[in-house]
């Protein structure tokens, strides 16, 4: 079954970036980096609505206290998943969108989904890249996102 999901990437006024690091009972990628907010769009929502939601959730926001908010594209994941011993295989759309949190607001998880946030530079979200730290969808978005694909 296809999936539609939303993320949101998070810049700092100063420029730096904003991510999450995710809980370690998560049932996928526990611990691993990715983007200010991910998650699923629910049946009951369209996009709107699951990025209200989300944001709130994961990290504690509200859309319109955001500067910028402006879409950024959309990505495809097709890969296999340990899900089902294995068996499993995902495909999700990702529509990910971009803003700023004002000067001074820090984000603050909502639902126990994320172990910590951290604000770092382009040069720290580059090394984590090449060290495979983020989760795979977070990968292809902060690659877009930052302009780094070649």
């Amino acid at each position: 079954i296809a999936t539609r999901a939303v993320h949101l990437v998070g810049h700092a006024t100063d420029g730096r970036i904003w991510l999450q690091q995710r809980a370690w009972n998560k049932a996928n990628d526990p611990g691993r980096w990715d983007t200010l907010m991910g998650g699923m769009v629910a049946a009951v929502d369209d996009h709107d609505t699951a990025m209200v939601r989300e944001t709130w959730e994961e990290a504690g926001l509200h859309l319109h206290d955001l500067e910028g908010l402006q879409y950024g594209g959309c990505v495809r994941v097709r890969r296999p998943t340990d899900d089902g011993g294995g068996a499993g295989y995902v495909v999700e759309d990702i529509d990910w969108s971009c803003a700023t949190l004002p000067a001074g607001v820090v984000p603050c998880n909502q639902d126990g989904e994320v172990e910590r946030f951290e604000c770092v530079d382009r040069t720290e979200v580059v090394r984590r890249l090449h060290d495979g730290a983020f989760t795979d969808e977070a990968a292809l978005i902060l690659v877009e996102a930052l302009g780094l694909a070649s």
